[in-house]
């Protein structure tokens, strides 16, 4: 097939470490939130307690099991729990929005216990549904005992996890309105968010803060700046906020997220022989993207080869070409480019109707 290149679009890939990232944590994680790259990671996979930041998985279980506006009433067995609390009452009735506000502001754990025993019954079948979620999202390293993250020995994750974990939940709009922000009204309490990162860092959105004598201090956090979506994640750090600005610093300075193509973009268009049509639309079959760094800018580029035409007829998605990203020469992926729509070959009237006179 002969070829063409229709167009070359420089663009950034992503740099390597330019300096050693130093923090407390004992396990950490920043990942690209698109394209789930990760950024900088230690220990990401080793096993650990998650403390409070457990309540991320409890809320999304509640968030796709029960509407914000059932009302909810405190049963007396879960009231008193120990940690920390909303201090709910027995026969206390607030809605599942409240309750979800003092779970994931004020790390309730008398919240937990409530919303569990409202969604599934008790608390052990809402475990369950809690490491059957774990299972859907591919959460290997990950087992949950309760709602809250009290302490046990059967109840772990690891930084990774809690990621990806945290990406699934931030796609709930709920989840991702109560996570950011910073004070609410339930009724007669007046609630906090305990994030601090809320305020010390721009562009922090979420998640949550958690902590148990034995975990340690656990964070996960969010940041959005020039549509590039960071997740952070440290599991026992002593200097958990200052953890995540120096890494929130890195990912930024390092990282951008571009959409290189996007799914049916045109990008050419063919003549075509032996149809109707002059010409046939060519489009990208697949998105395509990746994060990249401003140092390495015209390092990437993606080169579309087509041929100089096209024979009728052909079919819709039929591959015609390639869409082939390269970094310094390097073919280092590709797409294919395909037809847009169906395109028939032209009718030939001529030679039919001297059939039609033959045959008659």
């Amino acid at each position: 097939m002969k070829r063409i290149v229709i167009c070359v679009l420089s663009l950034f890939i992503l740099a390597q470490a330019t300096f050693a990232v130093s923090i407390s944590a004992k396990s950490a994680i920043l990942m690209e939130a698109s394209s789930r790259k990760v950024v900088y990671e230690k220990n990401a996979d080793t096993r650990r307690g998650m403390a409070s930041t457990t309540k991320i998985m409890t809320a999304l279980i509640v968030l796709e099991q029960v509407s914000l506006d059932d009302i909810v009433t405190v049963k007396r067995s879960c009231t008193g729990i120990e940690g920390s609390s909303m201090y709910l009452q027995p026969g206390e009735e607030l809605t599942v929005r409240d309750l979800l506000y003092g779970l994931l502001l004020q790390s309730g754990n008398d919240c937990a216990a409530t919303l569990a025993d409202y969604v599934a019954g008790s608390g052990t079948s809402f475990v369950d549904l809690m490491n059957q979620k774990a299972r859907e999202l591919g959460l290997s390293n990950t087992h949950f005992m309760n709602p809250s993250g009290l302490p046990h020995e059967e109840h772990y994750s690891t930084a990774r996890d809690m990621a990806v974990l945290t990406l699934a939940a931030m796609q709930n709009s709920d989840f991702r309105t109560i996570v950011s922000t910073r004070t609410h009204r339930a009724g007669t309490r007046f609630l906090s968010n305990h994030n601090r990162l809320l305020s010390m860092y721009d562009g922090v959105d979420g998640v949550k803060t958690g902590f148990t004598k034995s975990a340690g201090r656990c964070l996960v956090s969010t940041a959005m700046r020039n549509d590039t979506r960071l997740v952070c994640v440290t599991l026992s750090a002593p200097d958990d906020w200052k953890d995540h600005t120096t890494l929130f610093d890195y990912g930024f300075s390092n990282v951008r997220h571009v959409v290189l193509l996007e799914q049916n973009e045109p990008v050419a268009e063919l003549p075509i022989v032996g149809s109707d049509s002059k010409n046939a639309e060519i489009v990208v079959s697949e998105h395509l993207e990746t994060i990249v760094s401003p140092e390495d800018a015209e390092q990437l580029t993606v080169t579309y080869f087509l041929p100089r035409f096209l024979y009728a007829p052909q079919s819709k998605d039929a591959v015609v070409g390639r869409a082939v990203v390269s970094k310094n020469g390097q073919m280092i992926g590709s797409v294919p480019l395909v037809v847009s729509s169906d395109i028939p070959q032209a009718e030939r009237k001529g030679f039919r109707a001297f059939l039609s006179r033959i045959f008659s």
